[in-house]
């Protein structure tokens, strides 16, 4: 089936730079796009440029001789809409349906049983006005897909969260909002993500630096997709999409979300949901604790883990004896009510070798029952970037990628 037809509106931002690499990969990609700018962006890019990029003129005008339908003829014509960048003036003005141009024309006669996705850029103080708050959750209200700016280095020299996103991840983000139009079968997928906290007592644990930011990363981009998620998240870790996403995704049964603590309890969770529904595949991105707390020792004197209530902070000297814990990936296969499932696991090393790293990667295969892992590194996590390595059972690297959205994009296609 051939791409879809799509709206590229961009508004006055030095980020419009950014939008060209988009436009760029949108129109390699296969996708016919027309650019509709506003007065203010061509004073950061050029139409010529826009017109060499997306093969079409550059429509600017409601009023251009010839085209005095085009905010209803474009509208007709297009699959989706793209407004990329998107800045506080623009997005205030569309939430008021105010229009002053050829953009403003075809937002208010855009048929919105089709997608609109806006990507905004501006300085981190008008990205959390009011106005701009108000303006995106009334946008968003209206059925229209807000993407959040990045934290980083701003034009006006601060840091703050503002930035539009990098070019790779916009164009993800679109080809996944819009699969629909490509056929494809959907799946029904487990995700494990966040830390587990082994308890100390009842209000201390022994917890690592996970997040869950890229589980939840991941989950966002299946759902995306039109696949169905279970996700299992360690207490604190993120979520994926927004509060009204996610309360729509469960009430049309498409998403469920499950909260573990330690790890016999994210282990005792997956046995449960693997053996009461039908995955077609289980990704373990949780990071598990390796061990666990049998007891303490305070001045000396032991203290098992399973009395209740907070340990004294009096002691002089506390000793943990700490217990290895189950490992979670093997059993995993076992567990499921598919045999035919497809097991994910992750391996993550801190400052390894090449070598070192590719003998972590062996061991868990050693272990058995999984399909894949993913492997990356410590040093190669960061807020924009986020190296892997996908090996197969036979250890051949399948395939890399350098950002969160590259890592979705390859687990979904393994899926």
């Amino acid at each position: 089936m051939s791409k879809p037809k799509l709206l590229f509106l961009m508004s006055g931002s030095i980020s419009a730079y950014k939008s060209c690499a988009v436009l760029s990969a949108l129109v390699q990609k296969g996708f016919e796009v027309q650019v509709v700018a506003s007065a203010s962006a061509l004073r950061f890019v050029g139409d010529v440029t826009l017109e060499a990029l997306s093969h079409r003129p550059v429509l600017m005008s409601s009023f251009e001789s010839g085209h005095l339908m085009d905010h209803i003829h474009l509208v007709d014509w297009c699959d989706a809409a793209v407004l990329c960048p998107a800045t506080a003036r623009t997005l205030t003005a569309l939430a008021h349906g105010t229009a002053v141009d050829l953009l403003g024309d075809l937002f208010l006669a855009f048929d919105f049983q089709k997608p609109f996705l806006i990507f905004p850029a501006m300085n981190d103080r008008m990205w959390n006005h009011p106005a701009t708050k108000l303006a995106v959750e009334r946008l968003s209200s209206w059925g229209l897909r807000v993407y959040s700016p990045v934290r980083g280095a701003l034009a006006c020299g601060r840091e703050g969260t503002g930035r539009l996103m990098e070019p790779e991840d916009v164009v993800f983000e679109i080809e996944a909002s819009l699969s629909s139009f490509e056929p494809q079968s959907k799946r029904n997928v487990l995700i494990s993500s966040g830390g587990t906290r082994e308890s100390i007592d009842r209000v201390r644990y022994i917890g690592n630096v996970s997040t869950g930011e890229t589980g939840a990363f991941v989950t966002e981009a299946l759902l995306k997709r039109g696949n169905q998620v279970t996700l299992l998240y360690g207490e604190g870790a993120a979520l994926p999409c927004s509060l009204s996403e996610r309360e729509s995704l469960i009430q049309r049964g498409r998403l469920k979300l499950v909260s573990f603590s330690h790890s016999r309890s994210l282990q005792g969770i997956l046995k449960e949901e693997l053996e009461r529904s039908l995955f077609d595949a289980v990704i373990h991105m949780a990071a598990v604790s390796d061990y666990s707390v049998a007891s303490v020792s305070c001045d000396g004197g032991f203290r098992e883990i399973t009395e209740t209530g907070k340990m004294s902070s009096e002691f002089e000297r506390v000793s943990l004896n700490l217990v290895r814990n189950n490992k979670i990936l093997p059993c995993l296969r076992d567990y499921s009510k598919n045999p035919e499932i497809r097991v994910v696991g992750f391996k993550l090393t801190s400052g390894a070798s090449e070598d070192e790293r590719i003998d972590a990667v062996k061991k868990i295969f050693e272990r058995g029952g999984v399909d894949y892992v993913v492997q990356n590194d410590l040093s190669e996590k960061g807020e924009m970037k986020h190296r892997a390595t996908l090996y197969d059972r036979n250890m051949n690297r399948v395939r890399e990628a350098s950002t969160k959205s590259e890592l979705a994009q390859m687990l979904e296609e393994v899926l």
